[in-house]
């Protein structure tokens, strides 16, 4: 233990494997099919034959985990994990791996790289949807989405104290003024 450290990196999508005694560089695994993203988060198995890697990196669409073979050497596999960014990784005794994730959601996957359990909070998702927020003209009915680009749209009303998913046709909403 300790022979190797795994640095994982904010603005780059690289992990470097370096000396636990003098932290020289030793080598990198490979993440040439990886055009965006970042794996700011690693972690080794409790193996040590298997590194971690997960953060802003996603695979079609969703926030992945990368587990490496042969300490970082040998083939990858992607686990599509989360709807947000992955923010920290913790290897589990039994040899799975537990996540947290911005948005409040979290799970871990066993041994055998099964998902056991995974939370994915239902939270708002206000971005790049211009034209899906949507107010009545007192304030008291609001149309939004769970999902960016003004995917899963969802409308409450205050008055009723009612949040219905999908929405009901309203035409008296609109855009709120900028």
């Amino acid at each position: 233990e300790g022979e190797k450290i795994a640095i994982g990196f904010e603005d780059a999508h690289q992990v470097s494997i370096v000396s636990g005694e003098d932290l020289a560089f030793l080598y990198s695994p490979a993440v040439t099919d990886i055009s965006d993203g970042s794996f700011n988060s690693v972690a080794w198995s409790e193996s040590g034959q298997f590194i971690f890697g997960a953060g802003s990196v996603r695979v079609e669409g969703t926030h992945t985990i990368r587990k490496w073979s042969e300490a970082g050497r040998g083939r990858s596999q992607d686990f599509p994990t989360a709807k947000n960014t992955i923010l920290s990784l913790a290897t589990l005794k039994n040899g799975g791996v537990a996540f947290g994730a911005a948005g409040a959601s979290f799970g871990w996957m066993n041994d055998q790289d099964l998902p056991m359990f995974i939370n994915q909070a239902a939270l708002a998702d206000f971005r790049d949807n211009h034209q899906g927020l949507l107010l009545s003209q007192d304030g008291s009915v609001v149309q939004f989405a769970y999902a960016q680009f003004g995917k899963e749209p969802a409308q409450f009303s205050i008055d009723t104290r009612v949040l219905s998913v999908p929405p009901p046709t309203n035409s008296s909403l609109s855009p709120p003024l900028q």
